[in-house]
């Protein structure tokens, strides 16, 4: 892949993958660490990019995973006290962080268990933000398909999270 295609391809899409690690993390600076990662990994697989299918669901994806593994790894971490800041950031505290983050890896795990196709409609719908048009375009499906399978995965994911917190 040449850097034309790199900057037609990925680079519009950052926008999206920002809200999808803001919405994962909570945090502008982390959101935007997680964005550049995913953007410098995307370039440096850019050999295997044939195999891809879909860039968007594929980059979305790398987004969500890499912001679980930044909420994992930021809510472990601590500091020095004599460093800590005077004023209090209006971030989220440390308890609804890691809440959020458990929440997205049990939410990960059960939509692991659904169908391919639900999968990823229901990836492109909630973390993209996609509407139902581009996510036909995007991964070969008509309309009424892609309502079908964001019923389902939503359905699906309703009845396994009443599961587990039963």
């Amino acid at each position: 892949m040449s850097t034309k295609e790199y900057k037609e391809r990925i680079w519009p899409l950052r926008t999206q993958l920002y809200h999808v690690a803001y919405r994962v993390l909570g945090r502008q600076d982390l959101a935007e660490d997680a964005v550049q990662d995913v953007l410098i990994k995307a370039w440096e697989k850019r050999e295997e990019w044939s195999h891809i299918e879909s860039w968007k669901a594929w980059l979305l994806t790398l987004t969500r995973n890499r912001s679980i593994d930044m909420a994992k790894l930021k809510s472990h971490q601590t500091r020095d006290l004599d460093k800590a800041p005077e004023k209090v950031d209006k971030a989220p505290d440390p308890y609804q962080l890691a809440e959020r983050s458990d929440l997205m890896v049990r939410l990960e795990k059960i939509l692991k268990t659904l169908p391919l196709g639900q999968q990823a409609v229901f990836q492109l719908r909630e973390f993209g933000q996609l509407t139902y048009e581009e996510i036909g375009q995007e991964l070969g499906m008509t309309l009424s398909q892609v309502k079908v399978n964001l019923y389902r995965a939503r359905q699906g994911l309703r009845e396994k999270l009443q599961m587990i917190s039963v």
